[in-house]
């Protein structure tokens, strides 16, 4: 099979998840997994007095 990566190199289970969620027109968002998920997985927090330091 030919890899859909823009590198050539072969797909991982990652890699193939990924491509099958585009190719079937899902335009959410994917993990680091390549499954779907509901949005970001990171939290935002504000800067704490610490931080300015």
């Amino acid at each position: 099979m030919e890899s859909r990566r823009w590198d050539g190199q072969p797909e991982s289970e990652a890699d193939r998840r990924f491509f099958d969620l585009r190719e079937s027109g899902y335009t959410g968002w994917i993990d680091q997994d390549g499954y779907a998920v509901d949005g970001p997985t990171f939290v935002h927090s504000a800067p704490s007095d610490e931080d300015e330091m």
